[in-house]
């Protein structure tokens, strides 16, 4: 009898001392207090739209139409924030594989985006651009970011399976893999950072494929870490996914691949339907740099799909100040 009481009493310990780690904190509610404000479409087509970015600060929407030229190539496009003056950013879109991702430097001036095996750097105003990093190793190399000095471009590589954290300079040297200790969560399909660089926003799988999706923030000196949010939280949705920052780090929103919500980037038990899409996929969303919108896109029609840019305002509680 005492052994059995010292095995359950250690393993009552083992789940302290996990849920200490990672800072798990339940975000079951019986209800969602909901946004009353309707989204509104600002721009539709029918092509794809991925990966939406407000261009700093608030000047243009930036996004990535798929297969958006007659020979299926992906091309980076601005809208602005009323959706008119529809522009395609003129490059050699040629020779570059596919894009799947991208971002601003601080003040605007140059992106960086990923293909499959390459990082480029090219003006925002289009232009000659340049490789600064070619890898065949892993199949995947995606998601960077610029931090706010512009001295480090972080970004994802994967082989498939799971995934680490890397950077380089925006000349193409000093590349190494960031040392973050990412515990149970494997394969990270998205990450962020804070305003001040301190801390990384990801978006990744549980590493034995059985318990969903988290949202998670680490420091980049990996001495802190916590879970924001875990998936089987809404139930039979999908999980939180594509997490984006408020422009003061306070709050998060993220889709569930129907809906969108904002949680405390601390966690917490306050949780907030932003937009209820009946359905529809809100996907891609991204906070605007005066705080004020968020924008994201959704599927609409049937059979033949339209993608739509949505802008919807974002409630008082959640703003700076």
């Amino acid at each position: 009898m005492r052994i059995f009481n010292f095995i359950v009493i250690y393993f009552i310990l083992i789940l302290i001392i996990n849920c200490e780690e990672y800072k798990y904190i339940s975000n079951i509610l019986p209800e969602y207090p909901s946004n009353k404000v309707l989204p509104f479409c600002i721009f539709k087509s029918d092509c794809y739209f991925l990966n939406l970015k407000w261009k700093p600060y608030d000047q243009k929407i930036a996004f990535i139409c798929y297969k958006y030229t007659q020979n299926g190539k992906d091309v980076i496009c601005y809208i602005d924030p009323d959706g008119n003056n529809f522009e395609v950013i003129d490059m050699d879109y040629d020779g570059i594989l596919k894009i799947s991702s991208f971002d601003f430097n601080t003040n605007g001036d140059f992106i960086v985006f990923n293909d499959d095996f390459h990082l480029y750097i090219v003006s925002s105003k289009g232009g000659q651009y340049r490789m600064i990093y070619e890898d065949f190793q892993y199949n995947k190399n995606y998601s960077p970011i610029w931090s706010s000095d512009g001295e480090w471009i972080y970004f994802l590589r994967s082989n498939g399976y799971s995934s680490v954290i890397w950077k380089i300079r925006p000349d193409g040297t000093e590349s190494s893999k960031v040392d973050i200790y990412t515990g149970d969560f494997g394969y990270i399909n998205k990450i962020e950072l804070s305003i001040d660089s301190k801390y990384l926003l990801m978006d990744c799988n549980d590493k034995n494929g059985s318990c969903g999706f988290y949202i998670v923030i680490v420091s980049v000196d990996d001495s802190k870490r916590w879970v924001v949010f875990k998936s089987e939280k809404l139930g039979n949705r999908g999980g939180p996914r594509m997490p984006c920052f408020s422009p003061d780090n306070n709050w998060v929103c993220f889709t569930d691949f129907i809906d969108l919500w904002i949680i405390s980037s601390k966690g917490g038990r306050y949780l907030y339907k932003l937009d209820d899409s009946y359905n529809n996929n809100n996907l891609y969303p991204d906070w605007s740099h005066n705080g004020d919108w968020i924008v994201f896109t959704r599927y609409v029609g049937y059979p033949i799909y339209s993608n739509c840019i949505f802008k919807i305002k974002v409630p008082s509680e959640f703003l700076s100040g």
